[in-house]
């Protein structure tokens, strides 16, 4: 003949295995009940000759100490301690402790499944060495403003002033420059600002034409100060 007894981690575990035998809520512990199934269980460790750890016999020696008080009468007009309540909070801690090591057990045997891949270094663009003095930056723009010819508008009248006059963004101007390399092989800075609307937009293009240079996304040709080339591979487009 065949015995089998089940293998519990510990006492907590054990009473957890009595009470959802029993199907009983862990807020209202039928103690007697509960006490004489684990003081069983344990009777049984000893006849198969499996040694009882000491925390399975302090527990044993708990649920007793419950039991006993219990069974005292309560003093009138005494506010109620459930003896219980210690074991109850106990009991609650190690079930979501039980949830919570079920959940992590979950997702260790997904991530077993998984194959990874060490990062590839990205090729990085070719450094644009190009330095540029402030007097060439300069000398641009009094070129493209010079080539423009803008007449400055007059100034609104105040209340105008005061709701504002639409710009362009270098944002935006970026957009629009990258559209325009987007359709022509080689333009010069000049025809490209002369492209603007208003002196606002031009200065607005020139900056915008700096950021794309500082993001790589077009650079001066060192050959022709003025001119640029874009590096982006959807561009393949050239500004002298």
């Amino acid at each position: 003949m065949t015995f089998k007894l089940d293998v519990f981690e510990g006492p907590l575990d054990l009473l957890m295995h009595l009470i959802s035998k029993n199907k009983v809520s862990i807020d209202d512990i039928p103690i007697a009940l509960i006490l004489d199934q684990y003081l069983s269980y344990l009777e049984t460790m000893r006849s198969l000759d499996i040694e009882v750890t000491s925390d399975f016999i302090v527990m044993a020696a708990q649920l007793i100490l419950i039991k006993s008080r219990m069974l005292l009468p309560k003093p009138e007009k005494a506010e109620e301690d459930d003896p219980r309540r210690e074991l109850v909070q106990r009991l609650e801690e190690y079930r979501l402790f039980k949830l919570a090591a079920a959940w992590l057990g979950k997702k260790t045997s997904l991530l077993g499944e998984l194959v990874t891949k060490d990062a590839e270094p990205l090729p990085g663009k070719p450094e644009y060495t190009r330095r540029h003095t402030q007097d060439e930056l300069l000398g641009a723009l009094i070129r493209m403003a010079a080539a423009r010819e803008v007449q400055e508008q007059p100034l609104p009248p105040v209340f105008t002033e005061l709701v504002g006059r639409e710009s362009e963004t270098i944002e935006d101007a970026a957009q629009r420059v990258i559209a325009l390399l987007k359709g022509m092989r080689r333009i010069s800075v000049t025809d490209l600002l002369a492209e603007t609307g208003s002196r606002r937009a031009a200065i607005a293009a020139f900056l915008a034409l700096l950021e794309l240079c500082r993001d790589s996304v077009v650079c001066i040709d060192e050959t022709e100060c003025a001119a640029l080339v874009a590096e982006d591979e959807e561009i393949k487009t050239e500004i002298s």
